[in-house]
């Protein structure tokens, strides 16, 4: 099964029921060497202009180092949140280690060492994944998570640093809007 392919318009992709203009598209299936998407996992890899995101989400700040565009994936399918959930957070001290609070967010930083933690809800002393984070940069200032979350109807992963942290449901509502846009644009004649 083919869950990608050029469209008649080459300004697009299509991406299962989605239409996905061209200058989003990082990579698709189908562009990469074998073995990276395969039929049962199918992804496509997007990048969006910070500016665009900030147009979106006025309180996201645009770090001033390398590239101006902030990237996440889509894959066709929802993911099992709680099977991923429980297998990272079984690596993390058995699941006990203790919890300490986020500096960007009303959730818990769990550390496995000390540049990378996992950031958990915690709700009658059961522990929800929320992101892997981990502390990069020369200087050890960045601060970044990568979140997997199901926004409509598909999985995605997208990847957030330092006060941006903050803003993860700003930023799935603006993924949601795009996804909701692709399908609009893939019903059109």
């Amino acid at each position: 099964m083919v869950a990608s392919s050029c469209s008649a318009d080459p300004q697009y992709v299509d991406f299962g029921e989605l239409r996905i203009p061209q200058k989003y598209v990082l990579l698709a299936p189908g562009d990469s060497p074998k073995g990276v998407f395969d039929d049962e996992d199918i992804d496509i890899a997007l990048v969006v202009d910070e500016e665009e995101v900030k147009s979106a989400v006025p309180r996201y700040e645009i770090e001033e180092r390398g590239s101006r565009e902030l990237s996440f994936v889509i894959n066709q399918k929802p993911f099992d949140l709680i099977a991923i959930s429980d297998s990272v957070l079984s690596g993390v001290v058995g699941g006990m280690a203790e919890s300490v609070p986020d500096k960007y967010s009303s959730n818990k930083r769990v550390y496995r060492f000390s540049d990378s933690w996992v950031l958990v809800s915690e709700n009658s002393n059961q522990r929800q994944l929320v992101a892997q984070c981990m502390r990069s940069g020369i200087a050890g200032n960045v601060e970044g998570c990568t979140f997997s979350k199901n926004i409509n109807g598909y999985g995605v992963s997208y990847h957030l640093e330092n006060q941006n942290l903050s803003l993860t449901q700003e930023f799935e509502k603006f993924i949601a809007q795009k996804i909701e846009a692709w399908k609009v644009a893939r019903k059109a004649p």
